[in-house]
């Protein structure tokens, strides 16, 4: 059964995936290694398809989830530009890192906070404190410790909350599944490049970074597709996505509630 919804769920992606597939394979080819603004431009290439494909599922299926995440990915895409011109000058770096951390507050501010997760929440706090206690000693100037502390902190909730949706309870979950991915893999490329530019060379590093940034952004943004529609009626939740009709298109003319009453009957 798994594979089956496994083997639907790669055709429904796929179509979506190739002009991100196609730009990141043009920045890695490349090698572009002296900032500049050609290499601004080829770099945010794969964002800026990201962003084109939420904007169009927007457009079609409009509600605040995806909202959250095309804003978090637009301030990612201006952390890469931003990024390009790093070893330039610090505060190119420090404008980069402040637009991910506004990024990561859009993402968990769209993952929203309930289920609480309290395994999640002691699982990612643990892991960030030890990951982050071994890379602080090395943060220098002083300030640059705060501001990534602070850094830290945010990514961590983005981390918690994404990974506190996630279950595999009846159908495959998959917008949860790809923002729980999506979230671990920002955690493991931000992690590689603190080690990178504040304690020591990592092999590999632009692959390793890259791959799970873009790793990362991608599967945010394809935790939009079929987005989950809670309507709160009498402090109760009605969550679509756990109704084997949370495919049917809403029609925009109805009124939300009342589709998702007619929904409760028919399921």
């Amino acid at each position: 059964m798994f594979s089956d919804q496994i083997a639907k769920e790669i055709k429904c992606v796929a179509p979506f995936l190739a002009p991100f597939i196609k730009t990141c394979c043009i920045y890695f080819i490349l090698e572009l290694k002296q900032p500049s603004i050609f290499h601004a431009t080829i770099k945010v290439l794969p964002i800026i398809s990201l962003i084109v494909f939420v904007s169009w599922v927007q457009r079609s299926h409009s509600n605040v989830y995806n909202k959250w995440i095309l804003m978090g990915l637009i301030f990612g895409g201006i952390g890469d530009v931003s990024l390009v011109w790093q070893e330039t000058h610090m505060n190119f770096f420090l404008l980069g890192a402040s637009s991910f951390a506004i990024g990561h507050i859009c993402y968990f501010t769209g993952f929203g906070f309930r289920p609480f997760g309290v395994k999640e929440f002691i699982f990612t706090a643990v892991t960030s404190i030890v990951i982050f206690g071994n890379l602080y000693p090395h943060l220098q100037p002083p300030i640059m410790a705060v501001f990534l502390t602070t850094y830290a902190c945010l990514i961590g909730i983005m981390w918690w909350r994404a990974t506190a949706r996630f279950n595999l309870q009846g159908d495959i979950p998959w917008r949860k599944i790809y923002a729980a991915v999506g979230a671990t893999c920002f955690v493991i490329s931000d992690t590689s490049l603190t080690i990178n530019k504040f304690c020591f060379p990592v092999p590999y590093e632009k692959e390793v970074i890259m791959v799970s940034y873009y790793l990362a952004q991608m599967c945010l943004a394809l935790s939009v597709i079929n987005s989950r529609v809670i309507v709160k009626d009498n402090r109760k939740e009605f969550d679509i996505d756990k109704h084997p009709v949370h495919t049917q298109h809403v029609n925009e003319d109805e009124p939300l509630k009342k589709h998702v009453l007619r929904l409760k009957k028919e399921t």
